[in-house]
């Protein structure tokens, strides 16, 4: 019969094995905005991707583009802005237009911890038919992950 002491550590082992972080993470806000993302980063040996998604009901007033500012607030406080344009194409499916755009890749955080994406869109170019906002982060896996 093992040892429950032996039995311990293999319950132990296997919780510690079970909580990974995932290497993808995904959260679409619905309504018109603005879109603020928290977005973990808590390992600053690893690589981010991050594209973003939305679907446009009806027409897109043959507008190739829409422009967003985009605001990171690192863990310090600090503020990084920019404005990006995400291109309005996509897959038509039942009278809705569905957007996928990378937006940034390779990203390395110089700080770990908990950031902050605020995304907004000025009234004068919002589409009235988009549904929301979508945020999806990849963590590539990095030299140092024990993962198979």
């Amino acid at each position: 019969m093992p040892q429950p002491r032996f039995i311990g550590w293999l319950i132990l082992l296997a919780a510690a094995v079970s909580c990974r972080e995932p290497l993808e993470r995904d959260c679409f806000i619905k309504g018109s905005g603005p879109y603020v993302f928290t977005v973990e980063m808590g390992d600053t040996t690893a690589a981010y991707d991050f594209a973003l998604y939305t679907r446009v009901d009806g027409e897109t007033d043959g507008r190739q583009s829409l422009p967003m500012d985009l605001h990171w607030r690192a863990p310090s406080d600090r503020l990084y802005s920019e404005t990006v344009y995400l291109p309005l194409r996509g897959k038509r499916a039942e009278g809705s237009l569905q957007v996928y755009a990378p937006y940034r890749e390779d990203v390395r955080p110089y700080e770990a911890g908990t950031w902050t994406l605020t995304l907004s869109i000025p009234d004068s170019v919002a589409l009235s038919g988009m549904r929301g906002m979508g945020l999806l982060v990849t963590r590539r896996k990095t030299i140092w992950d024990t993962e198979n």
